[in-house]
């Protein structure tokens, strides 16, 4: 009899966390953005309640249709996030601002949601950064690395540690690499010049690699992380493959048929045309990702751009249609 009850108590303590899981509730800014629509697709997907922060009701329907309750707001307006990340267990910040004012955003930001004091637990608070605060590795980096960041970003760490440092919420930072798949990112770059400009050109010499990572695998990360209970704690966020600039640019030129030259220009003929994103564009980095593994049990599925280029192509081409 006491064997049953004994078992009888194990299983209702576990219904009981199922519960408390699934009735999660997720704020995540960025909502309709590439890396945030699919962070808030991965968690509706495992059950939570998932709120989204868009600042275009036209948006509202993207949100709607993958089962994401909008919020009609911007992270430069407290009032209009406030009230929702009070009532959530989980604030995932992955809105990003191109403007000049994007430092003094993001500081307000972080500010605003590292001040919520919680009368019970404390929140969970995942901030996005970026591989390019790591500037180039000179080597493998791991999270204890130093930091030579872009100019384009030398604001950033500080914000990490305003994330990392507050005592009112467990806060995690995550560093993506340059993220690929699906609609694209930054690899789109190529895929624009060919087809709507039939060129194709690369900043530095393109013997540098750039740190890459899945979308997929970055919204698995993040969910693994907050499965985690991390608290604390940097997370580089890049995949296995170790592609050079030039491979993935020749991969691209080869799927699309390119048949014209590649033509190279240096980071200070490029910032004239694309200014301070020239620099980190030229990044030789090499990340380290066996923190992530062993401390999150993750593990990235995808191959890397180059090995799946087609597939990429395909996708992005479809998504723009």
């Amino acid at each position: 009899m006491k064997l049953f009850f004994l078992n009888y108590n194990i299983f209702t303590d576990q219904i009981e966390r199922n519960k408390l899981e699934y009735y999660l509730k997720v704020f995540i800014t960025g909502a309709t953005g590439y890396i945030g629509h699919h962070v808030a697709k991965i968690f509706r997907i495992n059950g939570h309640s998932v709120f989204g922060l868009t600042r275009n009701k036209k948006n509202i329907n993207k949100l709607l249709k993958n089962e994401i309750i909008p919020v009609i707001g911007n992270i430069g307006n407290k009032d209009s996030f406030i009230p929702t990340a009070i009532e959530c267990d989980l604030i995932i910040h992955a809105a990003v601002e191109y403007s000049e004012k994007s430092a003094e955003l993001d500081k307000n930001f972080v500010k605003e949601i590292t001040s919520i004091e919680s009368k019970s637990k404390k929140k969970t608070f995942i901030y996005t950064s970026g591989c390019w605060v790591y500037g180039n590795t000179k080597g493998k980096a791991d999270e204890k690395s130093e930091l030579k960041p872009a100019k384009k970003v030398k604001w950033r760490h500080e914000v990490e540690e305003m994330v990392i440092n507050s005592d009112n919420v467990n806060g995690v930072v995550i560093r993506p690499g340059c993220v690929y798949g699906k609609e694209g990112s930054l690899t789109n770059i190529w895929m624009n010049e060919v087809v709507n400009e039939n060129k194709l050109s690369v900043i530095g010499s393109g013997k540098n690699h750039w740190a890459m990572i899945h979308v997929d695998d970055l919204a698995d990360l993040f969910y693994k992380t907050y499965q985690s209970n991390a608290a604390k704690e940097y997370f580089n966020a890049v995949d296995n493959s170790r592609d050079s600039v030039d491979e993935i640019v020749k991969s691209i030129s080869k799927v699309t048929g390119y048949k014209g030259e590649i033509k190279y220009f240096t980071i200070e003929e490029a910032s004239h045309i694309v200014g301070l994103l020239a620099e980190p564009l030229a990044f030789d980095q090499h990340l380290d990702n066996s923190k992530a593994k062993s401390k999150l049990n993750w593990q990235p599925k995808y191959k890397g751009f180059v090995a799946d280029v087609e597939i990429y192509y395909n996708s992005w081409k479809s998504n723009k249609n």
